[in-house]
């Protein structure tokens, strides 16, 4: 029953943090009148997050292999529950940015360590549904995002979309209580630079589809740099 209360929670934070992905597209306009900056620049409340989530995704697979993953999630969980009721109070273009960016930095755990959790943590018998529903959840979080938001949007301001997630504030106690604890086996070592070329060159891949193509170069220096230290090592990075 346990983990069946605890895929359940995480399936439900994988749909919000899917559904983070989407809030803010419809909101753009709005927010580029009320804190008076360009529309482009704005769409660092799209962009940010994206970036984070990307990144994130990949150093929280890695992390998995050397901390707890219970503790990882709760970690994770907190951080975007946080500054998702922090966003909902500032009224400062940067900070909503930072906060936007600490959102992404926790939601980027849900759908790589849910499915971490899910064929390693839980009970086998739930890998086929546990898998199945992930999929949904994340095709319904993409369709439900942005109609949630556009309603939210048509009865009050777009702080509103900030404080909506902090709902998922529930699922912290809950998966306290019922996530499995499971020891390590082995800490693999975290090669942080090879992590730091990478990211740093999908992070200008990203900026160079959304911003400034001239920003591919940057991005082919610093794979070639992540594909030159990987061939001096012989564990993998991800």
């Amino acid at each position: 029953m346990k983990d069946k209360i605890t895929l359940f929670c995480l399936l439900s934070t994988v749909l919000l943090g899917v559904m983070n992905s989407f809030f803010f597209h419809i909101a753009i306009v709005p927010i580029s009148k009320d804190l008076n900056t360009s529309i482009a620049f704005s769409s660092w409340f799209i962009l940010g997050y994206t970036i984070m989530v990307t990144i994130g995704s990949i150093v929280y697979s890695k992390l998995a292999e050397s901390i707890q993953l219970k503790k990882l999630y709760l970690i994770a969980l907190v951080i975007f529950v946080l500054f998702s009721i922090l966003g909902y109070f500032m009224n400062n273009f940067y900070f909503l940015i930072l906060c936007r960016l600490a959102q992404g930095a926790g939601g980027a755990a849900f759908i790589s360590l849910t499915m971490v959790a899910v064929m390693d943590v839980l009970d086998r018998a739930l890998l086929p549904i546990g898998l199945a529903f992930i999929s949904f959840a994340m095709a319904l979080g993409s369709g439900l995002g942005p109609l949630l938001s556009g309603i939210l949007l048509s009865v009050t301001n777009w702080h509103i979309l900030y404080l909506f997630m902090s709902c998922a504030i529930i699922f912290i106690p809950i998966l306290y209580l019922t996530f499995p604890e499971m020891k390590l086996e082995k800490k693999t070592p975290f090669d942080w630079l090879g992590m730091i070329y990478l990211l740093i060159s999908i992070l200008f891949l990203l900026c160079a589809l959304n911003i400034n193509f001239l920003f591919i170069v940057l991005c082919i220096i610093f794979f070639l740099l992540f594909i030159r230290h990987i061939s001096t090592i012989s564990y993998p990075i991800i």
